[in-house]
C-alpha cells in the first residue's frame, strides 16, 4: 500500500473503518510512571478523496472543505479546501500536529491514539464524517471519505432512522450518557446496545472455570435501523500494559457478530495481562476498552 502524502492516480481507493474509544476497568498491578509534556512531535498525515452519492469530488468543488474535529461539532483542528494545493488534484490532506504527552501547549494538538474526526461539509451542511485514530510520530494515513447510506441530517455520527427508533427526534448528543451506564449515545450505536437502557452493554466478562480463568463478550449482530447491509465484527486485543502496544489474541481477530458467546482462556502462565475488544460496523468502529486480569 502507497502511503505517499503526495497521492497520485494509482493509488486506488480503499475501505477503512472508523473507531471510538471508551477508557475501562482495569484489574492487576500499575506500575507508577511519568510523562513529559510540551514536546512536539513529527505531525501526522493523513490524505484521500471524497465521494457524495457515488460520484467523486474534484479540485474546481471548492466550496468544499475537509476538516479534523475533537468532536463532530467541535472547532477545525486542521482543514484543507478542494483545490488549495494544485499539486493534489482531486485529494485532500491534513496535517495533523501531535505532542507528546498532555497538557497540550498547542489547542490544535493531539496525542498518539487520540480519536478524531473527519468532517467534510459545504458551509454548515455535512456531507461525509468518519473518526480517525491518531497514529505515532510521522504516522501517514489514506482516508477516503463517501456520503453515508444511512441518512444523518444533523451530523452527529448517530444515522436519522436510529436515533427516532430511540428518542423519537434527531438533534440529540452523541457524547450524552441518558441511561447512565458509562457509554455514550454515540458508543451505544455502534456497539449494538440501547441508549435508554442501563442493563444494555458491551462488557467484558472474567470468571473461574476450574483452575482456569476466562475471559468473554457477546457478539451482537448488526441489525435493525442504522445497521441495514452492515456487519458487526469483534477483535479481542491483548496488552502487557493499559499503553500497549495492543495486539489481536490469535484466532480472535474481525470475528463476525451474531449473537454468540465469544470465549478466551488466559494463560496460567500469565502475571498481567490486558483485555479490550475492538467492535467495527462496517464502516464504523468502537473500541471498548475493557482491561481484565
Amino acid at each position: 500500500m502507497n502511503l505517499s502524502p503526495f497521492p497520485g492516480s494509482s493509488l486506488s481507493p480503499q475501505k477503512h473503518r472508523l473507531s471510538i474509544a471508551l477508557a475501562g476497568l482495569a484489574l492487576g498491578l500499575l506500575l507508577p510512571f511519568t510523562l513529559e509534556a510540551g514536546l512536539a512531535e513529527p505531525d501526522n498525515l493523513v490524505y484521500g478523496t471524497l465521494q457524495l452519492d457515488g460520484q467523486p469530488v474534484t479540485a474546481t468543488q471548492t466550496d468544499i472543505v475537509i476538516e479534523a474535529r475533537r468532536t463532530p461539532d467541535g472547532p477545525a483542528l486542521a482543514t484543507y479546501r478542494m483545490g488549495d494545493e494544485r499539486r493534489l488534484g482531486s485529494f485532500y490532506r491534513l496535517k495533523i500536529r501531535l505532542e507528546t504527552a498532555p497538557p497540550l501547549t498547542a489547542p490544535e494538538a493531539s496525542l498518539a491514539g487520540d480519536r478524531l474526526y473527519l468532517v467534510a461539509r459545504r458551509g454548515t451542511e455535512v456531507l461525509a464524517q468518519e473518526t480517525l485514530d491518531v497514529g505515532s510520530r510521522g504516522f501517514i494515513t489514506r482516508r477516503d471519505l463517501a456520503s453515508s447510506t444511512h441518512p444523518d441530517q444533523d451530523g452527529n455520527g448517530l444515522p436519522d432512522a436510529w436515533e427516532l427508533l430511540h428518542f423519537g427526534h434527531l438533534a440529540n448528543d452523541p457524547h450524552a450518557d441518558p441511561d447512565r451506564d458509562g457509554h455514550s449515545t454515540l458508543e451505544e450505536f455502534l456497539a449494538g446496545t440501547a441508549p435508554n437502557d442501563p442493563q444494555s452493554v458491551c462488557r467484558l466478562e472474567v470468571q473461574s472455570s476450574g483452575a482456569q480463568t476466562l475471559v468473554s463478550f457477546l457478539a451482537r449482530r448488526a441489525q435493525g435501523a442504522g445497521s441495514e447491509n452492515l456487519v458487526r465484527r469483534y477483535t479481542l486485543e491483548a496488552a502487557p500494559r493499559l499503553s500497549g502496544p495492543w495486539t489481536p489474541v490469535s484466532g480472535l481477530a474481525a470475528i463476525p457478530g451474531d449473537n454468540q458467546v465469544v470465549t478466551h482462556p488466559i494463560p496460567l502462565d500469565t502475571l498481567q495481562v490486558f483485555y479490550r475488544v475492538r467492535v467495527s460496523l462496517d464502516p464504523r468502529t468502537s473500541e471498548w476498552g475493557l482491561t481484565n486480569h
